[in-house]
Formats: C-alpha cells, sequence, structure tokens
C-alpha cells in the first residue's frame, strides 16, 4: 500500500519480505503500481465495498466463475477456451442478478488490485508459459482462502487481463471498467438471453455440487462465527473510538463481514 510521510508519497510491503527472488520482486512491484495509480487515474474515488462475497451464493457463483476460467486457461483449442470463457461470464452475470448492488463495487475492487496483480506477473515472467502457470498458479491460491470479501479482485482482476493480454486494451481504462466486459467485447461473446437457465445447464460441467456442499459447511461455521462476532461486539458493552483519519494495516484474507454493521478485521 501508500502512504503520505512528511509531504512524499511511500510504497509500503511487508517487514519480512519473501525468501526466493520471484515473491519478492512480484510484491514490490505490485506495491510500485500503486504508487502510481492516482497519477494514471485508476485509483477509485469511493472505494469499494464487496461484503456479498462472504455470502454462500456469491461465493458459489464466483468459484464456478474461476473454474470456468482455469477451463479457459489450460484450454488446448480456441473453441474450448472460448466456451469456457463464455461460462465464465454466464456465471458472472448470474451472481451479479442475485447482488445487482454489488456490480460497481466489484468491478473498481478487480481494477484496483486485479491490474497491479497482473502487471507485477507480467513484469516479473519471461515466457507465455510462465505466465500461464503463474494465472494457475494465482487460482489454486484464491480457491483456498476462507475470506473473500477482500481477495478475490487480486484473481478476478488478474484473470480477465490475462485474457485481455497481447491487445491494446489498456487505453481509456477507468477505476469502474468492468474487465469481464472486455474480455466478452475481444472474444466475441455473445451471453444466451436466459441467463438463469443456461446457468443450471452448465453449473454441474464445473463441480457445482461438491462447491455447494463445501460452501453449506462454511456457511455453517461463519453462522457460528457471526453469532460469537455479534456477542462480542453488538451485545455486550461496547468501547467506540472515534478515530480521526485512521491509516490502518491488515490481511485481506481474513476478514469476516458483520452484516449491515460493516467488516470485521
Amino acid at each position: 500500500s501508500t502512504t503520505n510521510l512528511d509531504g512524499k508519497k511511500w510504497v509500503m510491503v511487508i517487514a519480512h519480505l519473501p525468501d526466493d527472488s520471484y515473491n519478492r520482486n512480484q510484491l514490490v512491484l505490485h506495491e510500485m503500481f500503486h504508487y502510481v495509480q492516482d497519477e494514471i487515474g485508476l485509483t477509485p474515488k469511493d472505494g469499494y465495498d464487496n461484503n456479498h462475497m462472504d455470502e454462500m451464493y456469491a461465493r458459489i457463483y464466483l468459484k464456478l466463475e474461476w473454474a470456468a476460467l482455469n477451463n479457459a486457461v489450460t484450454a488446448n483449442t480456441a473453441i474450448d477456451e472460448k466456451t469456457a470463457l463464455s461460462d465464465a461470464l454466464i456465471f458472472r452475470a448470474y451472481r451479479r442478478r442475485l447482488y445487482p448492488q454489488a456490480e460497481l463495487s466489484e468491478n473498481r475492487f478487480e481494477m484496483h488490485e486485479g491490474l497491479p496483480e497482473y502487471t507485477s506477473h507480467k513484469l516479473c515472467t519471461n515466457t507465455k508459459e510462465e505466465f500461464r502457470e503463474k494465472v494457475l498458479h494465482a487460482a489454486k491460491a484464491a480457491w483456498e482462502r476462507d475470506a473473500y470479501v477482500r481477495s478475490f479482485g487480486y484473481y478476478s482482476g488478474f484473470a480477465y487481463a490475462y485474457f485481455l493480454d497481447g491487445s491494446d486494451w489498456q487505453k481509456d481504462l477507468t477505476p469502474d471498467t468492468d474487465l469481464g466486459k472486455l474480455v466478452q467485447k475481444r472474444y466475441n461473446i455473445m451471453l444466451p438471453q436466459n441467463i438463469e437457465k443456461t446457468q443450471e445447464n452448465r453449473r454441474d460441467i464445473y463441480g457445482y455440487n461438491d462447491i455447494y456442499n463445501v460452501e453449506l459447511a462454511l456457511k455453517q461455521r461463519k453462522d457460528e462465527l457471526f453469532a460469537s462476532n455479534k456477542r462480542k461486539f453488538e451485545d455486550g458493552s461496547i468501547l467506540t473510538l472515534s478515530l480521526q483519519s485512521p491509516n490502518v494495516g491488515f490481511n485481506p484474507n481474513n476478514l469476516q463481514a458483520f452484516g449491515d454493521k460493516g467488516t470485521i478485521y
């Protein structure tokens, strides 16, 4: 992240940098992108709130979208690649129908963190095959996280940018750009009129039942955690500190949505 200190902007990274040179360079380059993000007009001015990504069906359809993207990355033919990309966009569109208020917020997060992730890996890899392997590795790491509220955009933005790579796609970007729509345009994908019926017909290809069962078990654990947090932060005695211009570091992988109260860090 970046911060202002003594009239100068600084990039901050974690105290203990990765030991291997690739991950170390990739992390620093990711943060250096944030250093110039304001200057190139790609920092969202109004922020984003993706608490819906803690909800069961948002996570299910995000995972289906990712599974389809993964199939597109590993596809052997252009037809298979386009089919998988179409499925990813169908699951994405259906999720956004379930949570219509979240579309802009999702776009902003994917642009804010996905572009630095794409750029840093692009600069650190030497071949197209190596770049492809980094996308696959990022997909696996993203899939295994329990919390997506403040982490999904790192992979989703990276993955869609990967499919735009090699085209003149960086022109006219804004903090609100929908990278999925850019991919849809580049690959000339026409989404079906009946998104709901189509996703029902396609989701089993990507392991819907297994994803559903995993997410149902996770929801039950999260419901227990929510009840515990409610007792701790809402039902008991609460001390509220009014902070002026707080500047806080946090781990984006373990945030807990707390309903309309916000997010627990």
